[in-house]
């Protein structure tokens, strides 16, 4: 199933919900979150500093260094998006 599928199925389900979505990174999308009756979207984090590499053309340290500071450390009201970083 593509991460394309996956947002246009959570717009489906949740057709009166206001998202606040990343530009260019519908394919980062892993899900909902829900927190004190809001709805959030959820991002791989792994996925999108993948993608921050492919798209400035940097190392990994500078798509993290991006990363923190311009997506992570936006914060754009209740409704900004969360990232899930997964490590086993």
């Amino acid at each position: 199933m593509s991460r394309e599928t996956i947002l246009q199925k959570i717009l489906d389900a949740y057709p009166d919900e206001e998202f606040i979505k990343m530009d260019g990174y519908d394919d980062c999308i892993m899900g909902v979150a829900e927190q004190f009756n809001t709805l959030v979207l959820v991002y791989d984090k792994s996925k999108v500093i993948a993608k921050n590499m492919k798209l400035m053309e940097c190392d990994y340290d500078g798509a993290v260094e991006y990363f923190e500071f311009n997506q992570l450390g936006s914060f754009l009201g209740e409704k900004t998006p969360i990232f899930l970083t997964i490590k086993f």
